[in-house]
């Protein structure tokens, strides 16, 4: 793994282009992947294979990672059999399918380009394609790399079989493709999901298979809206659900801006799971996917925590949301996707969907807020527009934010500096616009946490509310003190509660020390001198040791290793180092010997 055979940022795999890493570490604050920081503020490799991150994650291998694993493959005596082994892997000589699609989803009437990929000399195809909702065959194909075109609409299941001499082998793709329909949608639009079957010729679409948008019992103020189930299945981390609809023709509509409103209701299970619904176009019959408006974690909540699965319960529980679609104006040939981002948190539902021009017939009542408003140095704001009687154009101003204007409808914004700070919003349509909203010291941001090592074994952060420590990331049960006492190596960081705001300090790296439970016995008696010392300092071994068995290193407080100790003389019993390029302060010399076991000593530098 990335952190090779430690868990204190010390450890490597032998490759120069993976970072350091502090051992596993498991993110559910984000539901984008974010990465973390680490070890002397690096950035984590979430995507890598080998990193213990969340599996929606992992897309990629480093190019030495590759050199590796085709190295060990070619030389280790252990795994040089692997390359030509009839065992299990391969099915007793039986060839093993695989392919590739060029699209997953297309319109009506166009053509998917399969690849065989399968391996083990297979010489024989069998392709099905079933329709998905009805498991009726559409098509039967024995060409190795087939181009199939489609002509009816829904979801495809695709199956493939290869087999030789030795046998054959099959693997089924549910719900590969995404066909969509060659149909118009006329506006206004509306969905109430009230009918049998709601939200006609549009596609619902999840590559994973893992869930699906579903019609439930339960509206804002009627019997029925779509949900997704993003709280009872763990398998949905990560996932993406589309409802995607028909091609919708903004050149044509009256008016200047289109407007697609939606009553959603959302409930988070913790600050921890933070599921998105998010809104896409596309113009090229779902080729590509262009975000369009976004909302997740406490930002989309309409309610209070619920740690069951979340059911609104009242009018109250809804809110609606107005999405500008102005981007889209002159656009032809344009498919919307309503999407469900999972993070496996809580269920999402949406209803009385609309797709308008309004009328534009009152004057903007400009308003505006935010679900945060005290952060830390370094965090985002998303700022939610809730203006009525639909504004067409808005100008925002963000004192000390980053950036310090924005003309979108909900922009996301950065602050980079501690203080009280203004923020400004003036809205316009078509009847006229209003004078700037002016909020004074509406976003408070909070200075970082420090954490201090005041002697080799107690952290100190600076004062808050309250304090949760963290040792690689991970929560220390019960540590909610100021201080921490330490006993083992690793990247230690503490999240503070101060005056409604929760920040998590930098990280102190404590690493390469000892554990100070162990300490061998054949190193209990060994001599540092001069200590104080300036320029040189000599270390003498007891007889019983061996010095060339041994591994001295200095580091700072910090437990970063200092390269600056430089050996001068060595005899059987005795080391002298020179330390002229040290600067004043306090280090740690740890001295390790060939069971593994060390001590370490504090020495001091005087200039």
């Amino acid at each position: 793994h990335t952190w090779g055979d430690e868990s204190d940022c010390s450890g490597t795999d032998y490759c120069g282009d993976t970072p350091p890493c502090s051992g596993e570490f498991y993110s559910r604050f984000s539901s984008d992947c974010n990465s973390s920081k680490q070890c002397s503020n690096q950035t984590r490799m979430v995507e890598n294979y080998m990193d213990y991150s969340d599996d929606a994650c992992f897309n990629v291998f480093t190019k030495q990672q590759v050199e590796r694993m085709r190295a060990v493959l070619s030389k280790s005596p252990r795994r040089l059999e692997l390359l030509n082994s009839t065992v299990a892997p391969n099915n007793q000589g039986r060839p093993i399918p695989n392919f590739s699609v060029d699209k997953r989803i297309i319109c009506q009437g166009n053509t998917i380009n399969f690849t065989d990929l399968s391996v083990f000399n297979p010489q024989n195809w069998l392709w099905s394609i079933d329709d998905a909702k009805t498991n009726t065959n559409v098509k039967v194909t024995s060409v190795p790399s087939p181009n199939i075109l489609f002509t009816s609409t829904g979801l495809f299941t695709i199956s493939q079989t290869v087999s030789n001499n030795v046998g054959s082998t099959t693997v089924i793709d549910t719900q590969a493709v995404a066909v969509l329909p060659n149909l118009s949608l006329s506006l206004p639009f509306i969905e109430n999901f009230e009918s049998a079957s709601p939200l006609p010729n549009w596609i619902g679409f999840n590559p994973d298979f893992i869930a699906s948008w579903k019609k439930v019992a339960v509206g804002k103020s009627s019997n029925s809206s779509y949900f997704y189930d993003n709280f009872g299945l763990k398998k949905s981390l990560g996932t993406k659900e589309m409802l995607i609809s028909p091609n919708i023709n903004f050149t044509g509509i009256l008016g200047t801006d289109a407007y697609l409103s939606v009553d959603v209701a959302y409930s988070q299970y913790s600050r921890a799971y933070s599921d998105s619904l998010i809104v896409y176009f596309s113009t090229n019959c779902g080729q590509n996917f262009q975000p369009l408006w976004q909302k997740g974690g406490i930002d989309l909540v309409t309610t209070l925590n619920d740690t069951n699965s979340f059911v609104p319960a009242s009018v109250s529980q809804w809110r609606t949301e107005n999405i500008y679609l102005g981007k889209l104006n002159g656009l032809n040939n344009v498919r919307l996707a309503i999407t469900n981002y999972s993070d496996w948190g809580n269920n999402i539902y949406i209803d009385n969907l609309r797709i308008r021009v309004p009328s534009y017939a009152t004057l903007p009542v400009t308003k505006f807020n935010s679900r945060r408003r005290n952060i830390c140095v370094g965090d985002q704001i998303q700022f939610n527009d809730s203006t009525a009687n639909f504004p067409v154009t808005w100008n925002w101003g963000f004192e000390s934010g980053n950036p310090a204007s924005s003309i979108l409808q909900n922009p996301l914004v950065k602050y980079e500096s501690s203080g009280k700070f203004k923020v400004s919003l003036n809205t316009s349509n078509n009847t006229g616009s209003t004078p700037f909203l002016n909020k004074f010291n509406y976003v408070t941001v909070k200075d970082l946490p420090v954490v201090t090592a005041t002697n080799l074994t107690t952290l100190t952060a600076t004062l808050a509310d309250e304090y949760q420590w963290l040792l690689n990331g991970q929560v220390l049960d019960g540590e909610k003190g100021r201080t921490l006492q330490i006993n083992q190596n690793g990247s230690y960081s503490v999240v503070v509660l101060l005056d409604s705001s929760v920040c998590t300090s930098k990280a102190i790296f404590m690493s390469n020390l000892t554990d100070l439970s162990i300490v061998d016995s054949k190193l209990s008696t060994y001599e540092v001198y001069p200590n104080p010392f300036e320029n040189e300092i000599q270390v003498k071994i007891t007889p019983q040791e061996s010095i060339e068995n041994l591994k001295i290193r200095l580091y700072d407080i910090y437990g970063r290793e200092n390269e600056n100790l430089k050996l001068i003389t060595k005899t059987e019993q005795s080391i002298l180092f020179s330390t002229s390029e040290l600067l004043a302060g306090v280090y740690i010399l740890k001295i390790t010997n060939e069971t593994n076991k060390s001590i370490t000593h504090k020495v001091i530098v005087k200039r």
